[in-house]
């Protein structure tokens, strides 16, 4: 299945089923093991890739639920869909990663505390979260403060071949959880060019109402899947690939 199919299953599905139940049944058919984490507040999907021997975890992830009322197409379907292809491509890599699924993002980053307090803080090196990847002109990582990034390995490798935009400005997701948990972690999302403005340093900054804000939680081009552009989790999927394959 292709990105764009995934994200189709979600909505025709969706209609009757539980987002959980959809998703483990996808990974399944991708041929990946699939684990969860519950408590009372939330059930996250995991599955857990590389040398397990080692001691500290890559956690690369995104929310799976959805904002009352919408399809949750940009936000976080399409992310979703890209990180179950990557977890089918990463099979063979040398780290220790957990492809996570955070449930109840939209209603107090519940997923990500489970995540986190089942791991442990101390066991993960860092971390890396996936959402509104679907509506713009490039994918852009958010959050690359010095201090943030000199302490993520691999972050020099990802934006080696100048395919993501970088900005130090924080937005809101799962990533705010792994902050207060004093765990490295970059976002990243898509933005539209004119949305950003290109700074000496060669970081940019985003304007204070970018257009990807419509698509998500009601706004205007939520729920219209011809709205996104399907070669920005493409380009993000090749370039995690490229970056944990070697």
């Amino acid at each position: 299945m292709t990105i764009k199919e995934i994200v189709e299953f979600f909505i025709k599905e969706g209609k009757e089923r539980l987002r959980l139940e959809i998703l483990v049944e996808l990974l399944t058919k991708h041929n990946l093991r699939v684990t969860t984490q519950q408590n009372h507040q939330a059930t996250n999907a995991v599955v857990e890739l590389g040398d397990r021997s080692l001691n500290k975890t890559i956690v690369i992830g995104g929310h799976y639920d959805v904002f009352p009322k919408s399809l949750g197409i940009n936000d976080n379907t399409v992310a979703v869909a890209a990180l179950i292809k990557l977890a089918q491509k990463l099979k063979d890599t040398k780290y220790k990663i957990d492809i996570v699924f955070f449930d109840r993002e939209e209603s107090g980053y519940h997923g990500s505390r489970l995540y986190i307090s089942t791991v442990g803080s101390q066991n993960i090196e860092y971390a890396i979260i996936l959402d509104i990847i679907g509506y713009g002109d490039s994918p852009i990582i958010t959050g690359a403060t010095l201090t943030n990034t000199n302490r993520i390995s691999t972050f020099k490798t990802l934006i080696a071949n100048n395919a993501f935009k970088v900005t130090e400005n924080r937005l809101p997701s799962d990533n705010g959880i792994f902050m207060l948990n004093r765990i490295p972690v970059v976002l990243i999302v898509a933005i539209h060019d004119e949305d950003t403005l290109e700074l000496d340093n060669g970081l940019v900054s985003i304007s204070p109402a970018p257009e990807f804000y419509s698509s998500f939680h009601n706004g205007k081009n939520d729920n219209k899947i011809e709205i996104i552009n399907w070669e920005i989790p493409e380009l993000i999927i090749n370039n995690l690939v490229r970056t944990f394959n070697v």
